[in-house]
């Protein structure tokens, strides 16, 4: 089994989001898991997901892949945050009703 430059960038290009996403949603960013935890989920979504991307024909120009890597950590951490404010407000929501059913019953 030969690996080509192509699909070693396209690999690296996927962990880079999936790696950001990990990091950042609400689940997994508590300090309650180790970080080694964290890369190896990583590693095993992005071997998961790899073979249903489509691939690349060549591989990237060195200043084009650095753009593509940048962008692609920029979307895994805008997903990642966008989970975040999803579970925050949820969070809020429930100290809200808690707080508003708490009140109604002690008068």
């Amino acid at each position: 089994m030969t690996i080509s430059v192509a699909d070693a960038q396209l690999f690296f290009l996927m962990l880079v989001r999936v790696l950001a996403i990990t990091m950042v949603t609400p689940v997994l960013s508590t300090r309650r898991y180790p970080a080694q935890a964290k890369i190896g989920l990583a590693l095993f979504l992005t071997w998961i997901l790899f073979p249903v991307q489509p691939r690349p024909d060549q591989p990237w120009e060195v200043l084009s892949y650095c753009l593509a890597v940048s962008q692609e950590l920029v979307t895994g951490l805008l997903a990642g945050f966008a989970s975040l404010a999803t579970f925050a407000g949820l969070q809020m929501a429930g100290t809200y009703i808690g707080f508003q059913s708490g009140i109604r019953m002690a008068t």
